[in-house]
């Protein structure tokens, strides 16, 4: 949300400006909305990674933004500085209980 409303400015050769936010917001009320009533569908990658699609299709620039931000980024493991591991996935495995 933060990105869309602070680059709508630059984004007019898509198609967006600050008027479309308002768009992103009924898409993440949706989304709460579902999650609230199906929990599960937090610990849905595909449903959460897309909560913003359309927009994200719409707006390509954008759509580099969450490839940047969700890429799945690996870090060192404290104590060892051979060892890598992708804290994100370990977390959801924990939840999903893998």
């Amino acid at each position: 949300m933060r990105w869309l409303a602070g680059n709508s400015h630059l984004l007019a050769e898509h198609g967006w400006s600050l008027a479309d936010v308002g768009k992103a917001v009924d898409a993440s009320e949706d989304a709460m909305k579902a999650t609230e009533s199906d929990g599960t569908k937090m610990l849905d990658e595909d449903f959460m990674m897309n909560v913003f699609g359309v927009t994200a299709l719409q707006v390509p620039p954008f759509q580099v933004f969450l490839d940047h931000m969700f890429d799945k980024k690996r870090s060192r493991v404290v104590g060892d500085a051979n060892a890598k591991v992708l804290p994100c996935h370990r977390l959801g495995c924990l939840l999903r209980a893998c």
